[in-house]
């Protein structure tokens, strides 16, 4: 599910994952997390499994199930945004 990487904390690209990690285990998208859970996470942002259960509902089961992909992903996103950092290359000044 490395494809949604780039925009995970974002609420959609979030409802994607979780739809999708859905169909890959065959359960309904509320039991990998509910509304509010997806909501937090793209909020807080955890980048530490300790941090993602603090998140109300997210204990010790679901970070063994989707902690470290989660985790691993918001990293990603970090870095991306660190590394790009959204500032124009100056490749594209209209030239």
């Amino acid at each position: 599910l490395h494809w949604m990487v780039h925009s995970f904390p974002t609420r959609r690209s979030s409802d994607l994952w979780r739809n999708q990690t859905a169909i890959a285990r065959g359960v309904p998208p509320y039991l990998v997390m509910d509304n509010r859970q997806i909501s937090d996470i793209c909020r807080i942002c955890p980048t530490t499994l300790s941090a993602f259960e603090q998140i109300k509902g997210l204990g010790a089961g679901r970070s063994n199930s989707y902690g470290k992909e989660i985790i691993e992903i918001i990293r990603q996103f970090g870095s991306e945004l660190t590394i790009g950092g959204g500032q124009d290359d100056g490749q594209n000044d209209g030239k």
